[in-house]
């Protein structure tokens, strides 16, 4: 039987996974609106809570692909892909709508290590 500790590592990368770009804008958004607001008071306690938020991000975007099955990866490409493609249609300002290109360039790189992971080439590999 798995450890505690195994299987919350496994449950942190699998949510990096799936909801990193998520954690990633909810933390740097949420801070500067915060800031803007004039609560840095609320900033500062909520500041552990984002930087978890980032690191899980960037724990599941480093050796996600390792931790997680091939279904639960493919859920993942496709979560991404359809968050980027609503933020993209969204009606509002410029650099909210130019976010959903972190959630396009996260289910890209995804995809190829799912590619890859299927021994499938990837589209436009030219190596033979």
């Amino acid at each position: 039987m798995p450890d505690l500790r195994m299987l919350l590592r496994t449950g942190a990368v699998a949510i990096g996974v799936l909801f990193g770009p998520d954690l990633i804008f909810g933390a740097v958004v949420g801070g500067f609106r915060l800031i803007r607001a004039g609560r840095s008071d609320q900033f500062l306690v909520l500041m552990p809570v984002m930087a978890a938020f980032v690191a899980c991000a960037l724990w599941g975007f480093l050796v996600g692909h390792w931790y997680v099955r091939n279904w639960f990866l493919s859920v993942a490409i496709v979560w991404n892909m359809w968050a980027a493609f609503d933020m993209f249609a969204r009606n509002g300002q410029m650099a909210v709508r130019a976010s959903g290109i972190l959630w396009l360039a996260w289910s890209m790189l995804f995809f190829g290590l799912l590619m890859k992971r299927l021994g499938l080439p990837s589209p436009g590999d030219r190596s033979e």
